[in-house]
């Protein structure tokens, strides 16, 4: 994490901006002592690029994201009123610190190809509900053919609570060869969207 809340480049944001294209991350928000803060990044600064990667959407931003791990340094490149400008950024995890804390990398997880974590206590009061992050999905899986993408925060599965990674976990061991229904939001996006996919054994 870099402690921020971001949203696509929309018509109307790239104009009031004036940006010369509808592509990058906005800063909708940069947190104080997180690590875009400590990079120098502001609010309604846009991201271009991560290590020399394209992001053009949140989606692509977030699955960057989660090739790296806290401590890793990542070259970011931004606009900031008409200026492109580069910075570096340190990843940090959850609690805002570079020590590595698990995200769901338990075999089912691995099987469905979902990379999971819990929400830190500032997302959790701005989600106003239970439920855990969607870190990344890998291309060509079980979770990947269900359209779901990353930055989802799944809150039910099977009409049962998910309260956190550890509870989702145990809910998926007892449903092997069963239908999952994950029920769940967008931080960004209007409505809950439900994903249905069969459980391998």
């Amino acid at each position: 994490m870099v402690r921020v809340e971001i949203e696509n480049v929309d018509n109307a944001k790239a104009m009031e901006l004036g940006l010369k294209e509808v592509s990058g991350i906005l800063l909708a928000s940069v947190f104080k002592n997180g690590g875009a803060d400590e990079a120098g990044l502001k609010t309604n600064d846009v991201i271009l690029s991560v290590n020399n990667v394209k992001t053009s959407t949140t989606a692509e931003f977030m699955e960057q994201l989660a090739k790296f791990r806290p401590g890793d340094l990542l070259d970011i490149i931004f606009i900031r009123g008409q200026k492109v400008m580069a910075s570096k950024a340190t990843l940090r995890n959850q609690l805002n610190s570079t020590d590595l804390i698990a995200s769901g990398e338990h075999e089912i997880f691995k099987k469905l190809g979902l990379e999971l974590r819990n929400p830190d206590q500032y997302e959790k009061a701005m989600m106003a509900s239970q439920g855990v992050m969607v870190v990344s999905i890998k291309n060509g899986s079980i979770i990947a053919n269900t359209k779901m993408e990353p930055g989802y925060i799944i809150t039910r599965i099977n009409n049962k609570e998910v309260t956190s990674v550890s509870v989702l976990l145990r809910q998926l061991e007892s449903l092997k060869g069963k239908t999952i229904i994950l029920e769940g939001f967008y931080p960004k996006v209007k409505g809950e969207f439900p994903y249905t996919f069969e459980m391998p054994n």
